[in-house]
């Protein structure tokens, strides 16, 4: 889910084009989310606020994205794998 604050952007047309590059930066990259999550056997819900105030273009919404998807896949795979064949009786 992505978001951008109306109270910021105004106009309609900027919030889409906002959320439209985010959609897009996103849609390259999430191989890197989901091989993370598939390594753990986790699942995730992700929710992007875009918190700036200009207007960005494409290559800072990339960079950015890169990033914080890298750091999130970093804390990923810190985690515990589980442990779904485990018996509980025993």
């Amino acid at each position: 889910m992505f978001s951008v604050s109306k109270r910021i952007f105004k106009r309609a047309h900027d919030r889409n084009r906002v959320k439209r590059l985010l959609r897009e930066a996103y849609r390259k990259q999430k191989h890197i989310v989901y091989t993370s999550l598939q390594a753990i056997d986790k699942q995730a819900t992700l929710h992007f606020i875009f918190t700036g105030k200009q207007l960005p273009n494409q290559a800072y919404v990339f960079g950015k994205l890169t990033d914080l998807l890298s750091r999130f896949s970093g804390e990923l795979s810190q985690l515990p794998k589980e442990d779904s064949g485990r018996d509980l009786l025993s």
